[in-house]
């Protein structure tokens, strides 16, 4: 398998208060998601019955020789956009203090 590929799709229910705040941190990451090395696909969108949960959908390239997934080589840590992201949301300045 020379180029292994890792389809994701994750399914997230939003608190109506904070759905807007966390579209907003998803459009502000969705070009630099897009553009990160074996990202071939991201997508974004809501449930068309239920607009507060989100739907993330990634297909993701891995060159050969790999390291098989699983849960004791996955990163444990966020990623510095993330955290990045996540301390100028008023959430992680709510964590912070």
């Amino acid at each position: 398998m020379p180029n292994e590929k890792i389809v994701r799709l994750l399914q997230v229910k939003v608190l109506p208060e904070y759905l807007d705040e966390v579209l907003q941190a998803v459009r502000e990451n969705k070009l630099a998601t897009r553009a990160d090395k074996g990202v071939e696909t991201y997508y974004q969108t809501a449930r068309s019955d239920d607009p507060n949960t989100l739907l993330f959908f990634a297909v993701l390239r891995r060159k050969a020789p790999t390291i098989p997934f699983s849960s004791k080589n996955t990163p444990k840590e966020p990623s510095r956009r993330f955290k990045a992201s996540w301390r100028r949301s008023r959430f992680g300045q709510s964590w912070s203090s």
